[in-house]
């Protein structure tokens, strides 16, 4: 049996997750708005860039109210700086 302070240092931790951690709702709404953006980007992008979910939505990490996510668009080597920075613009503006 666990002792008073664990206890306690648990119903702790579960108040602060609770009020940090999104909602189901929440969640699922962040990450219908990344898919939709994610399926655009798709569509306008040529079939050798990949683009990728990542930051804290991605982990699982994201915080109540933070409704942010990161959409990386991967070029391959073969693309030089520049161009991937104006194409990707490019893409993100479509």
């Amino acid at each position: 049996m666990k002792c008073s302070d664990e206890r306690k240092a648990l119903a702790v931790f579960e108040k602060a997750i609770a009020k940090i951690k999104p909602s189901p709702k929440e969640t699922e709404k962040d990450f219908g708005a990344a898919n939709h953006l994610i399926k655009k980007l798709q569509s306008v992008c040529p079939a050798n860039v990949t683009i990728e979910l990542a930051g804290s939505l991605a982990k699982g990490t994201d915080l109540k109210g933070k409704n942010e996510f990161d959409i990386f668009i991967l070029f391959p080597t073969s693309y030089e700086h520049k161009e991937m920075v104006l194409l990707g613009l490019s893409y993100a503006r479509r």
